[in-house]
């Protein structure tokens, strides 16, 4: 929320349009565009200031980081005193938003993994050094913390592999996913949108095939062969 709060009042000061929470931007001619979610995140809307500068604030997630530059930069401290009129009662930080958004493997799970065998998961995410995500309606019955929740109202991740289990894939959550290097879905329904976006697709019930998966992925870890897919260029 701070970055959120200077670039507002920064636009205010330079009369510069601001678009907030961008998923994805573009370069039309000379002008910036900037798709945000829009409608409650029912819809994905393209926005194009038409002020002479053009700001936006970028969802976390979104951009693939760039690799840190050899340079140090110049810290000036300005002296400001307190107005008086903001008191800060309590500080923290979402440390889940961070560790997602850092994370190389991220399983997700919708309604089909009932969260009394989210434990069944734990060998999985042990093998794959993976943290535990879901989807909105997963988040809206207080399954999973809302910042564990990925999608269009959520977070955006770019992990190296997502696993999907149990969700069927709608536009709304796979949005945050799009970056993912590798996406190997399962799920009982051939017919799930999930299978659309997926790298590798697996047709059969989750509490049968991550077992197995598991088995597999331990084995191929004893004899040195595992491997996670690397980053797209």
């Amino acid at each position: 929320m701070w970055g959120r709060e200077v670039a507002a009042r920064v636009a205010v000061m330079l009369q510069a349009g601001l678009t907030g929470d961008v998923v994805e931007l573009a370069v039309d001619g000379a002008r910036l565009v900037a798709w945000k979610p829009a409608f409650g995140g029912r819809l994905v809307v393209s926005i194009t200031a038409t002020s002479a500068v053009q700001m936006v604030t970028v969802r976390p997630g979104t951009l693939a980081g760039l690799a840190p530059r050899d340079r140090e930069a110049v810290v000036t401290q300005l002296p400001i005193a307190a107005s008086g009129r903001v008191r800060v009662l309590d500080s923290g930080r979402d440390d889940d938003l961070e560790l997602l958004v850092k994370a190389p493997v991220v399983v997700g799970v919708g309604r089909g993994v009932a969260p009394e065998r989210y434990p069944a998961l734990g060998p999985l995410l042990t093998v794959l050094g993976a943290e535990l995500a879901g989807t909105r309606r997963v988040t809206d019955r207080g399954w999973l913390p809302r910042s564990r929740q990925l999608g269009l109202t959520g977070l955006s991740i770019r992990p190296r592999l997502y696993v999907a289990l149990g969700l069927s894939g709608k536009f709304n959550h796979m949005i945050g996913v799009r970056g993912a290097n590798c996406v190997l879905a399962i799920n009982c329904d051939p017919d799930a949108p999930v299978f659309e976006a997926a790298d590798i697709g697996i047709v059969g019930d989750w509490q049968e095939v991550v077992p197995k998966l598991v088995a597999k992925l331990t084995d191929a870890a004893r004899v040195g062969t595992a491997t996670t897919p690397e980053p797209a260029s």
